[in-house]
């Protein structure tokens, strides 16, 4: 049996960076660690982080490449846990996510007015753990706390009671927190616990129990010797160490003699400090200057890459350019459960039924392959998806979806298949979710969470590693049984989210990662990025319920500003370069935030000498002592040219040094072609079989093709052309859809003035406030009937509302009524033809089978469409009427805008009108109806015989078209709002174009004059 490390009765102190005390311990370690593994002294190390164990076993291996074995890495719990066992004491593990469970059950039952407050939880959770850590209780707390007469404030009181629940549930579960198993453990050393010597390594600050537990340590004479990263020079710490001047001394104090690490100069031979424009350009150009420094020789594990926090965006833009740059980043994939095709599944049968099975969730479910019968294919599940967003499927139960369905089969046949599968999947899901109990114990938990882990058949590792991890979830859940908890589907959900699917790197790779993690490295070349002011230093976020003052009055450590810290960890990242750091920065997040420089740089700065490397067209180097760097590069541009065209000739001409991506010299150059009629402004060469495609199309068309043209030319081409359209997500529109809304609309008027006949006429609708009580009832009538026609067809996701649609449609539909009268009876119009269909007979038979041809240059059209309503005068007159379901403030002028070429779909229908009944063009008129005014306006008005420029209009907007000409026409304050095509439009995104084309109000003027070069 191997002996233990043996007592230096010297107990010296070693003070350096992480990197030199590292090396001197290994070198050490080295020399008097035996060559045969089972052989010699066991090596005992207490440690703060995996990374400080890191580094010493690097640097051990920089000796002994072969291996080595008999070192035992530790940190303070679990040294302290080792204590026990070697008393005969094994507690148990007492888990993050059961410590969360068990605080938020403590805070929900204290009764506490306080602890009703979202967040409440986390916030009693950093307190109490800070009290317990610096060794005080919750009495030795309130005795602290509490005025002379014994009260406490209610946020004192407040955290006492709940702090006091959490302990009652960790005794009746047997689950020590830490500071129990430190404080147990000092107990016993003191009692004589026999523990092999220590050797302390890479600690500069520790908690309070901690700290007790080292001298308890040093009392017994089991410390072996103590490594401080902090250069000590004889009594005094550097300013840059000051936080750790506290902890120093009273190691020191402790009667250990100070020893200095024999170290050469360690300030880095390169030191430079970037400034790019974003956090992309930032990443981008440290990935290039890595790829240099492999190309030159460097070993891959000589590089790091490092921030003061890491988010994910960093982390995915580091992936992406070192994959550019042909090498790989160490980056654990610490991939949230939540995100997992498992986990999110889960997370949504949990949910699923309190949310009325929403489509997305159950599309989402059969997507991550659960398991049910009979199995759909992908494309299966494509089909069921696009047929539900088709319908307005947004949700419900097997039975409201089998009701759902018949409806549909009334209206389409070929979507009955899918629409079937669907209803049979959600009704799987039903069953699967039915036993879901609304509170339940952490047992009945567990049981349920393994159940649905079977429903998915593992594809990959990382479903393994989620399998796992839902396991471990749920024997934690029912090691929780004992403490009888109700807990309900909210805490299931709040503790899976914290869950980690960890797959950490097998390839050799450039490490990458944040400070924390970095402590105890050593990289030759270290990158240092994120130098903002926002992520270095850090804000610290006080304690609302302990504040610094009464924390120092209750020995609990104090929280500040964190400078003092932030300072530590900064030095910590330039201690770890060897060669050469790079510091970065960014000046904008690259969506318009300006980013300022951590005020850090300005002290890292003093004394460098920074040598400029060639970067980026955008790129800046800062020099010490203020100087302007010297520039170089290409000579200067033609001033003649654009600043686009410039930056492509900047980079065309020196691509060596500029090394711009393809990608981003293509953009350039597409962008230089703004304004010069190219297909890249909508201006595309149709071919042969192109334009004969196009001009099958409009042989014929609905009215709104033209509409949409002449509303914006590139949006006809997306949508009536190309057939792009938005995707419809049912399920987040907790009302009708306005298209669906509008039709359920003109099918009550349909029928209304339909069944009431001549009676509906012999109101005198300018001397009544409401309709009389018989034409209510029946409009009443007629919209519960067609409301419950419609809850049949497309099942309600949010009953009140609906209900709330059914009430205000009636109010709606009555002010409308009276006030349509009251116009009637003035013009003397008639309604003669509602839902008059020509050319089409989509649902139901024509009333005018053929289309309606209008004749134009350079070829005729025909037209196929509906009409709301047909009026009539006498036997000469006739009105096409339209109805809005809002208050068609957007047709206001509406004589004005057909002239302007917008607003062509009623200037269409009435042109059909005169046709079909073979009226004269001035004997033809048409108005918008708004549903949600209570009179008609004037200015919805047009008289089609004073059209005189409407078929010219027509006539340019069809050769257009037959051209290929299909320029975009941005209107902030019209149509771009609620285009579906406005996240694909170049003229949004682009502000040269759209500077170009805002000069032009109307598609008649852009394509009549064209654009300006």
């Amino acid at each position: 049996m191997r002996a233990d490390w043996p007592l230096n009765d010297n107990l010296p102190l070693y003070s350096g960076r992480y990197a030199d005390i590292a090396a001197a311990l290994g070198e050490r370690l080295h020399r008097e660690l035996s060559r045969d593994p089972l052989d010699g002294p066991a090596v005992h190390l207490l440690v703060p982080s995996r990374s400080a164990a890191s580094g010493v076993a690097r640097a051990i291996l920089a000796h002994r490449a072969d291996g080595f074995a008999g070192i035992y890495f530790n940190s303070p719990e679990s040294l302290a846990r080792r204590v026990l066992n070697l008393a005969g004491e094994y507690p148990p593990k007492l888990e993050e996510t059961q410590r969360q469970i068990l605080m938020k059950q403590a805070v929900q039952s204290a009764g506490h007015p306080l602890l009703t407050a979202h967040g409440m939880d986390s916030m009693i959770g950093r307190s109490h753990r800070d009290v317990r850590d610096s060794g005080a209780s919750l009495e030795q707390l309130k005795a602290r706390l509490a005025d002379s007469s014994g009260r406490l404030e209610d946020r004192h009181a407040a955290l006492l009671a709940a702090g006091r629940l959490y302990e009652e549930y960790l005794r009746a579960l047997a689950l020590p927190q830490p500071a129990d198993l430190l404080e147990r453990a000092i107990r016993l050393l003191d009692d004589g616990s026999r523990l092999p010597p220590q050797i302390v390594f890479g600690f500069y600050d520790m908690t309070g129990l901690q700290e007790r537990l080292l001298e308890a340590l040093r009392r017994r004479g089991l410390l072996n010797s103590i490594w401080l990263p902090i250069p000590l020079d004889g009594n005094s710490v550097p300013p840059s160490y000051a936080y750790a001047a506290g902890f120093a001394a009273r190691v020191r104090a402790g009667g250990v003699e100070a020893l200095a690490t024999s170290r050469e100069d360690a300030t880095p031979a390169r030191r430079s400090i970037r400034m790019q424009f974003t956090p992309r350009e930032e990443m981008r150009e440290i990935c290039r200057t890595v790829r240099r420094r492999l190309d030159e020789g460097t070993r891959i594990d000589e590089i790091g890459i490092v921030s003061r926090s890491v988010d994910p965006a960093s982390s995915r833009l580091a992936r992406q350019y070192a994959r550019e740059f042909g090498f790989d980043i160490q980056i654990h994939e610490e991939r949230p459960l939540r995100s997992h095709r498992i986990g999110r599944s889960i997370l949504r049968l949990l949910e699923i039924t309190e949310r009325n099975f929403p489509r997305n969730m159950v599309i989402g479910l059969l997507r991550d392959g659960l398991s049910i019968a009979p199995t759909l294919t992908a494309r299966e599940i494509d089909r069921i998806d696009h047929a539900t967003r088709k319908h307005q499927i947004a949700g419900g139960t097997g039975a409201e979806l089998a009701r759902a369905a018949t409806g549909v089969e009334t209206r389409e046949q070929k979507t009955i298949p899918e629409l079937a599968s669907y209803t049979a999947a959600a009704g799987e899901i039903e069953r699967i979710t039915f036993g879901i109990p609304p509170t339940g114990t952490g047992d009945a938990w567990g049981k349920l969470l393994r159940g649905f882990a079977l429903l998915f058949r593992p594809r990959t590792e990382q479903d393994l590693q989620a399998i796992e991890a839902i396991e471990m979830l749920s024997s934690q859940l029912e090691s929780l049984e004992r403490a009888e908890l109700n807990l309900v589907s909210k805490d299931i959900v709040a503790a899976m989210q914290d869950l980690i699917v960890d797959s950490p790197p097998t390839a050799p790779a450039v490490w990458f990662g944040d400070v924390m993690t970095m402590r105890g490295r050593a990289f030759r070349h270290l990158f240092v990025f994120g130098m903002q002011e926002d992520k270095l230093p850090q804000r610290r976020v006080p304690d609302p319920l302990l504040s610094d003052r009464e924390r120092g009055s209750a020995g609990l450590p104090l929280i500040g500003d964190g400078r003092e810290e932030e300072e530590l960890l900064f030095q910590l990242m330039l201690d770890a370069a060897g060669d050469e750091v790079v510091l970065s920065f960014a000046r904008s997040d690259g969506f318009g935030k300006v980013l300022r420089p951590s005020p850090f740089l300005a002290r890292a700065v003093e004394g460098w000498t920074v040598e400029a490397e060639e970067a980026g067209p955008r790129d800046g180097t800062l020099h010490d002592g203020g100087a302007k760097p010297a520039m170089s590069g290409p000579p200067r541009q033609d001033a003649t040219l654009s600043p686009i065209e410039r930056q492509i000739a900047l980079l065309t001409t020196s691509p060596e040094q500029f090394s711009p991506s393809a990608s981003f010299v293509r953009k350039l150059r597409l962008a230089s072609s703004v304004g010069l009629r190219s297909s890249y402004d909508g201006y595309i060469e149709l071919s042969e079989r192109s334009a004969a495609e196009v001009r099958r199309r409009l042989e014929i068309v609905s009215p709104t093709w033209f509409e949409d043209f002449g509303e914006c030319p590139q949006k006809f081409l997306f949508r009536r052309l190309l057939r792009a359209d938005e995707l419809e997500d049912p399920e987040h529109e907790p009302q009708i859809n306005h298209r669906d809304k509008g039709g359920l609309d003109h099918r009550i008027l349909e029928r209304f003035y339909r069944e009431t006949g001549g009676r509906l006429f012999t109101v005198d609708a300018a001397a009544c406030s409401e309709l009389p009580g018989d034409l209510k009832n029946e409009l009443h009538r007629i919209v519960d009937e067609e409301f419950d026609r419609f809850d049949q067809e497309f099942p309600p996701f949010n009953r009140r509302i609906r209900d709330f649609e059914r009430v205000s449609t009636r109010s709606n539909l009555e002010r409308f009524i009276l006030g349509d009268l009251e116009e009637m009876a003035a013009s003397g119009f008639r309604p003669a033809y509602f839902e008059f269909s020509f050319g089409t007979d989509r649902h139901r038979p024509a009333d005018h089978p053929s289309p309606v041809t209008i004749d134009l240059e350079p070829a005729g059209i025909s037209i196929r469409g509906t009409i709301d309503r047909i009026d009539r005068k006498g036997e000469l007159y006739y009105r096409v009427v339209d109805y809005k379901s809002g208050t068609a403030s957007g047709h206001t002028t509406l004589g004005k805008k057909i002239d302007a070429g917008h607003k062509l779909q009623l200037a269409l229908y009435a042109l059909a009108a005169s046709s079909m009944f073979d009226a004269e063009r001035s004997r033809v008129s048409g108005t918008i109806r708004p549903i949600g005014s209570d009179r008609p306006k004037a200015s919805h008005t047009f008289e089609l015989g004073e059209r005189e420029t409407l078929l010219a209009n027509l006539s340019l907007f069809s050769s257009s078209i037959l051209a290929g000409h299909f320029p975009a026409l941005p209107d902030d304050e019209g149509a771009c709002r609620y285009c579906t095509m406005k996240l694909a439009c170049r003229s949004r995104h682009d502000p040269e174009e759209r500077r170009r084309m805002r000069r032009y109000k109307t598609a008649i003027e852009l394509l009549d004059e064209g654009v300006d070069d």
